[in-house]
């Protein structure tokens, strides 16, 4: 970086050369007048103009020199003079002069500090950039090209000096990163960037100078002055708006330091002109009254916006960019929340229910999955832990070792490279007493029936029907079960008499839990591959919602797989269909196939409208084939877009209520693209409000085949009851192939909380052979939702911005219902959110109590400290010898903990707490005086010690401190 003065500063990058000397003083980087012809032959008169010395060429003995419209030329040393004595703006330049040169040698540092060191003494600081005459005539047509495409939009009038200067008209566009409809115009992406640049130059220096700590910057708006008449009437100004106005608003309070850059190609003229309020002081020695600014194509202005007012004349062929350096935004805390509460879990509350009674109510769910997930909270929390389900194939299933082949290049064809899988445990172990089956039938009876029985009992257990209360009365009610894969006929057993029929037979498998639980309804078994058990869902479903001829009092649907041989391992593997690391990498760009899995899992669906009593809503399912697709066993794209329309149609919601959404994910090369594939194209329909989490259940617990939808569809639930998506495993870096940049979503790999009080979480499953199913389930919170803190913020958020009525020409001056421009922390103001309000009713901002001016103390008489150590009694603390300090010692209880919080003025609604339960931390964040907190603070030393605690409490400041008397 050179400055206009004659100073040399160090050459910092890539543009240092190991050749660099001085001839009559001159050397690269410094800034120097022309005073004689280039060597380059045909090169124009440069006689009389600054340039910037650049690298010596040795074998000629001359230096490239680099002129301010970009052009360079070789010179003579002695054709080249010390750039002397130049004038600055505001200090005797020309109107056209500048402080600091901009260069491709520029130091950081040193720019940096000559940059803050302007601003500092005179309020504003002028750049020359280096840029050819070309690339202002390319910014030109592209901005032009601009409003052509209809692009380019006009400020409203009360708005618009303040955005372009006093005195300027113009149609503007801004370069905005985050817009989908920006352009991508490299030259002025480039200008942008510069705007970034000059702002980490300058940020490390310019708290000190101008008093405001810079932050972040606003898009860079783009201008072209309106020419004429006709222009006028094309770009009328807009109607100033609440949200217009409180944007420009936010902008204009948070604004430290505004750049404005001429890129041309036509010059223009700014004047800053001295604001009214800044009396002349010994900060500012070079403040002047008013500057006036010839900017040439390639000059940048940047002025504190405190200090300076800004007046801009240009042409309709002149390009403007112009960006603010912005402080930090104050933050916003609600610090308490009065009346109906619960109106804002209602504001916040996401996607409704589907309308009418006519619902199917999922009342309980079990599972009994690998990793001893036997229950559905032990399955929930072994998923929000990203549990590894996966082992080694035990022995006692069978020898894995005789038909592993860890080479799938060399394998035999009874091998297989496989040997990994997820076990349930004790799946040999039966109480066949409990069903009423004798031994003679159990040992010769199907596992899979078995585990139908036990895990079919937990679900009718949670909807209150056992063994005992079903032998006495019948109940019209039907049972669906979804498996594939047949491996019992097969397995090696004794000679089964009698029984040998229905315990061979997999159609019996439902029939037998009807007949032991005495119930009437359809019962039947469906066997489509991977998607068996949702399609035994969806058509039992769709029997408990036939309510004219025979309607079910309830129903349960389960899905059910186990691995007793090792047939299905050698032939996926054969097939190289499974993972050879034994995991399903689902969306991740090393998946190599699928895991095998046991697992068998239910639920049960009762009719009408039970909000009191349900886990969730089965709100939509539908299933559907591919028809006739690339291959028998190929996925089919349009045929599981078209499966999922069916299912949100029938669920009567659109795509963007979906929170989650499980996909199948296998983890295959072929089918997890084309699944991706297919939730964008019905995601892309209607814009998002906020990202899909997308996951899969099959990275953790593999693939349970025929039971897999079960797995994902009990997933689901406990996701819309803990209104939550839990997590991705095995997932390092994603798929390239997954088409998702379309349409806003995450692929979660932790689990995250879904953004309202209610959710939608989808379910896709597909079968090999092309059977096509999809299921959403409806659900709101089973607990509280916790911080109605949030709650209100929320709703705040969501509300319109507050009203602005721009009374006079300054900004500063607006009335509005925005927090004051001059607020402090500290300051409380009051929301007030009715009933009656809509959508449109904007927030206004009241203040109700400004902070404390410095050193001002709490009015707060006494201190009481209340604890484990008093059963929670109230005890006084002593005052101490500073104002606002209260002291008491204490006995560390026989449990080694102490446990304590304070009580302003003895109240307990004026409780003082820790932000959070059982805080061991000193430095934590301190609640109150307010009504409710219950955590405290806990500290654990040796019984019957002693432990003094202080409480340092004022308006503005506290702080909470523990230690022994002696130290």
């Amino acid at each position: 970086a050179l400055c206009s003065e004659q100073r040399v500063w160090p050459v910092r990058g890539g543009m240092a050369t190991t050749y660099d000397p001085v001839v009559d003083g001159i050397r690269q980087g410094v800034l120097v007048k022309i005073t004689g012809p280039a060597e380059t032959a045909g090169e124009p008169d440069h006689i009389g103009k600054l340039a910037q010395v650049g690298e010596f060429n040795a074998d000629a003995s001359t230096f490239l020199a680099t002129l301010l419209d970009g052009t360079s030329a070789d010179f003579n040393p002695k054709h080249l003079e010390l750039a002397r004595d130049l004038g600055k703006p505001g200090e005797g330049g020309e109107s056209n002069s500048f402080d600091l040169l901009l260069s491709a040698q520029t130091s950081h540092r040193i720019l940096g500090e000559e940059i803050a060191m302007c601003l500092f003494e005179k309020g504003f600081c002028v750049l020359r950039c280096i840029q050819r005459p070309e690339d202002s005539e390319k910014a030109l047509k592209a901005a032009k090209a601009l409003g052509e495409d209809g692009k380019m939009f006009r400020f409203a009038e009360e708005v618009e000096e303040h955005y372009l200067g006093d005195g300027a008209t113009g149609k503007c566009f801004w370069l905005d990163p985050d817009d989908d409809g920006s352009i991508e115009d490299e030259l002025l992406w480039g200008y942008d960037a510069g705007f970034t640049a000059i702002a980490s130059l300058i940020q490390p220096y310019v708290e000190d100078s101008v008093g405001a700590q810079i932050t972040e910057r606003s898009p860079a708006l783009l201008s072209l002055p309106l020419s004429g008449i006709v222009e006028e009437e094309d770009y009328p100004n807009p109607e100033a708006t609440d949200k217009a106005l409180g944007a420009f608003l936010t902008t204009w309070r948070r604004q430290v330091l505004k750049a404005v850059q001429c890129v041309g190609p036509e010059p223009a003229t700014l004047k800053l002109v001295r604001k009214e309020d800044v009396p002349q002081v010994d900060a500012l020695p070079k403040l002047k009254e008013d500057v006036e600014i010839k900017c040439e194509g390639g000059m940048l202005v940047l002025y504190r916006t405190r200090l300076f007012d800004l007046e801009c004349e240009a042409s309709g062929d002149t390009v403007m960019l112009s960006a603010s350096f912005l402080k930090s935004c104050p933050e916003l805390v609600v610090e308490s929340v009065e009346g109906d509460v619960e109106l804002f879990r209602s504001h916040g509350a996401g996607s409704p229910p589907p309308p009418g009674d006519e619902l199917a109510n999922v009342m309980s769910v079990a599972t009994r999955m690998a990793a001893n997930w036997d229950e559905p909270e032990a399955t929930f929390a072994g998923l929000v832990g990203g549990t590894d389900a996966v082992c080694k194939i035990p022995i006692k299933r069978f020898d894995i070792d005789i038909y592993y082949n860890e080479d799938m290049n060399t394998m035999a064809g009874w091998q297989t490279y496989a040997r990994h899988t997820c076990i349930i445990e004790a799946a040999d172990y039966f109480d066949n007493k409990l069903f009423e089956i004798s031994a003679m039938e159990t040992v010769g009876m199907d596992p899979r029936q078995r585990l139908v029985l036990e895990v079919g009992a937990k679900v009718l257990f949670g909807i209150g029907v056992t063994k005992q209360t079903s032998n006495r009365q019948v109940a019209n009610a039907g049972c669906a079960v979804g498996t594939d894969g047949h491996e019992w006929p097969h397995y090696p057993k004794g000679d089964l008499g009698a029984c040998g029929n229905s315990s061979n037979a997999i159609g019996i498998t439902a029939n037998r839990f009807n007949f032991t639980f005495n119930m009437r309804g359809p019962s039947f078994l469906v066997d489509t591959a991977c998607s068996a058990s949702l399609y035994a869902s969806h058509y039992i479903k769709a029997s408990l919602m036939e309510r004219r001829w025979d309607p079910l009092e309830y129903c349960i649907a389960i899905g059910v797989q186990l691995y007793i041989l090792p047939d299905g391992f050698i032939g996926c593997g054969q097939a190289h269909m499974l993972s050879v690391e034994g995991r399903c990498k689902t969306f991740n760009e090393t998946a190599d196939g699928y895991q095998r899995g046991d697992g068998t899992n239910g639920l049960s669906m009762k009719f009408g409208n039970l909000r009191d009593e349900r886990l969730a809503l089965f709100r939509g399912s539908n299933c559907n084939q591919d028809g006739r697709s690339a291959s028998l066993t190929a996925p089919s794209g349009p045929a599981q877009e078209q499966c999922i329309w069916g299912a949100i149609r029938e669920a009567r919601m659109t795509p963007p209520e979906a929170s989650v959404w499980d996909c199948h994910g296998t983890g295959t090369s072929l089918g997890d693209p084309i699944e991706v594939g297919a939730v964008r194209k019905v995601q892309i329909k209607v814009p998002r409000v906020e990202p899909l989490m997308m996951s899969t259940i099959k990275a953790t617990i593999g693939h349970l085949e025929g039971g897999s939808a079960m797995s994902s569809m009990i997933k689901s639930i406990t996701q819309v009851s803990a209104l939550s998506c839990l997590p991705t495993g095995h997932f390092r870096a994603l798929n390239p192939h997954l088409e998702h940049s379309t349409f806003d979503s995450n692929f979660q790999t932790e689990c995250a909380r879904m953004h309202y009080t209610t959710g939608n979480s989808h379910v896709s499953s597909f079968g090999f052979g092309g059977s096509n199913g999809h299921g959403i389930f409806w659900g709101e919170g089973i607990v509280d939702t916790g911080d109605i803190k949030a709650l209100a913020m929320m709703s705040i958020n969501k509300r319109p911005l507050p009203e602005v009525r721009p009374v006079g020409t300054n900004p500063d001056n607006w009335d509005s219902d925005w927090p004051a421009a001059d607020g402090k922390d500290g300051d409380k103001y009051e929301v007030v959110i009715d009933q009656d309000d809509t959508e449109e009713t904007p927030v206004k901002w009241t203040l109700v109590e400004p902070a404390p001016e410095e050193g001002e103390e709490e009015e707060m008489e006494s201190c009481e400290i209340t604890g484990n150590f008093n059963d929670w009694t109230a005890e006084r603390m002593m005052a101490g010898s500073v104002p606002g300090v209260h002291v008491t010692t204490l006995e560390i209880p026989e449990s080694g903990t102490l446990e304590f919080r304070f009580l302003a003025d003895g109240d307990e609604e004026k409780v003082i707490a820790p932000a959070v339960p059982k805080c061991t931390r000193k430095t934590a964040k301190i609640l109150g005086p307010e009504k409710g907190p219950k955590n405290s603070w806990t500290v654990h030393a040796e019984p019957g010690s002693e432990l003094e605690v202080q409480l340092f409490f004022t308006k503005k400041w506290r702080s909470v401190t523990w230690l022994k008397p002696e130290d």
